[in-house]
Order: structure tokens, then C-alpha cells, then sequence
């Protein structure tokens, strides 16, 4: 595809998806040094100023922070022990402060981003967007969604809308009982992206899914072919809750799921070259 057909195309799905509504969940991998800090890496800082255009370009956006590596670097450091179950870290009340300060610290980075930008998006982190519940006793503090609010994404203002709105989520809640949950990242990008009847959910990860006992990677798949690689145990530990959330988000009335490779983000956007999956009902 030469430069001229590229451009033609980005333009085309960008007008396509006025006023559409696009999840992107961001793993921690993209944010994160070889030390595991937060940064502003090249990867973060490009997903971060693409995801700016797209709301300029009259997209709506929603991103949801996955910190999988700062976390365990910070649990290290603590000596805390969260074992993870099918992909889910088990989480104890006294980690919570310590996962608040990971998330803490992500808003200066973006804040640092967004600055520079000729056209500068409003940033937004709806911090009472969703609503935890536990989910057992052996989980802990690891929790659910239990609700997403979703007038706290003012997407479509009536009047005098000032500048476009660009809305981060973490992966922490409260519960009604006043506490703070864990809540896996996937999950969450989920649950919000059905709230808001999304056009489309985007996992950027570091690569497509695949099958761990073949070696196989897949560029297209059903909910239900999805389903089947978590049933017969064909999906990694960490790729489970994303399927999950994926079969869970098309069944809610979410177009499309896409999971795509951070270093190519808006070329597997819109156009995938065999870097990334995209799931559909």
C-alpha cells in the first residue's frame, strides 16, 4: 500500500467514525521501562497523541491504563505476594495504596504528553466512573464491575462544548462498602465500552492472539472461536480475561474487538498487517 492510498484510507475511516465511540485499553507494557517505571516512552507518547487526533477528529475516546509490570515491580519492592489466578491478580487491602501510587503517577506523564500538542484535548480521569463489588473472599481485594456510570463520559454536549475531552481510567474502583478494588484492566475496558455502546474495543498489547501449544497466531476470529481457545486451554494466562472481556463486550453490543500491536497501534487500527486480531460476534 503506497503513502497516497494510506493516507486516502486513514481519511475515509476517520470520517466513517464521527461521533463513534472507541475503548482503548493500554497495557502496561507500552508505558513501561526496562525498569518496569512509568515513562513516556515513544510507544506511550505516540498511542497518547493518536488518540488526541482521533477526538479532534470528532471520535470519542476512552482510555483504560493496564499497569500489569509496575504492579509487580511494586509488589517486589514490598515484599507483597499477589499470586495471579487464570490471569487475575489476587489482591491484599495492603496493596492497594501501593497500585494507587502506580496509577498516581501516570497522570504527570500524560498531563507531560498532551502538553506539547499544537491542539490540546481537555484530559479527564473519571475517577467514580465504575463502581467495584468484590468478587470472593480468596480474590480479596480484586474486584469486579459492578456498574459504569455512564453520564461521567460527557461524550455528547449539548451546548457550547469546549474543547474535546479525552477520558483515562484506572483499573481501581470503590465498592459500596467504601473500599477500593483491583479490577483487571481488560475487564474494565469492557464494561465501559458496553455503558457506552462502543463502535469499537482496542486492546494494545504486544502482539495478536495466538495459540500457545501451536504457534499459531490469529488474524480474525469469532466469539465463539474465542471462547473455544479459553476452553481448551489454548490461551495464555494473561490473554484469558482479555478473550473474556472480548466475548463479553461483543455480547453487550460492541461492534468490534480489536487487539493490536502497540508498535504499529494506528496502522492495525484501521488497516491490520498481520500484527494484530480483530474478534467479532
Amino acid at each position: 500500500m503506497d503513502n497516497n492510498s494510506l493516507l486516502r484510507g486513514m481519511l475515509a475511516n476517520l470520517a466513517k467514525f464521527q461521533r463513534k465511540v472507541f475503548v482503548l485499553k493500554l497495557s502496561g507494557k507500552v508505558f513501561a521501562s526496562p525498569e518496569s517505571e512509568i515513562v513516556a516512552s515513544p510507544n506511550f507518547k505516540e498511542i497518547v497523541e493518536d488518540a488526541a487526533h482521533f477526538i479532534f477528529s470528532g471520535i470519542h475516546v476512552v482510555v483504560v491504563l493496564g499497569a500489569q509490570p509496575q504492579i509487580d515491580k511494586k509488589m517486589a519492592d514490598a515484599k507483597i505476594e499477589t499470586p495471579k489466578k487464570d490471569g487475575i491478580r489476587i489482591t491484599p487491602p495492603e496493596a492497594i495504596e501501593h497500585i494507587q501510587g502506580v496509577y498516581a503517577k501516570t497522570r504527570p506523564v500524560v498531563a507531560g504528553i498532551l502538553s506539547g500538542q499544537e491542539c490540546t484535548p481537555n484530559i479527564v480521569w473519571p475517577d467514580n466512573a465504575i463502581i467495584a463489588k468484590p468478587i470472593s473472599e480468596e480474590m480479596r481485594r480484586t474486584g469486579e464491575v459492578e456498574s459504569v456510570d455512564a453520564g461521567a463520559f460527557d461524550l455528547f454536549p449539548v451546548l457550547f462544548p469546549d474543547a474535546p475531552k479525552l477520558y483515562f481510567v484506572s483499573s481501581l474502583a470503590k465498592a459500596v462498602d467504601g473500599n477500593f478494588y483491583n479490577i483487571n484492566a481488560d475487564a474494565v475496558a469492557s464494561a465501559i465500552a458496553i455503558g457506552l455502546q462502543a463502535e469499537k474495543l482496542i486492546f494494545v498489547s504486544d502482539g495478536p492472539v495466538s495459540n500457545k501449544n501451536a504457534s499459531e497466531d490469529f488474524h480474525n476470529l469469532s466469539a465463539g472461536q474465542a471462547q473455544g481457545l479459553i476452553a481448551n486451554q489454548n490461551a495464555t494466562d494473561g490473554m484469558i480475561p482479555k478473550l473474556a472481556s472480548a466475548i463479553l463486550a461483543l455480547k453487550g453490543g460492541v461492534k468490534s474487538v480489536h487487539v493490536v500491536d502497540y508498535r504499529q497501534f494506528l496502522f492495525n487500527t484501521f488497516f491490520m498487517d498481520g500484527r494484530g486480531t480483530i474478534i467479532e460476534g
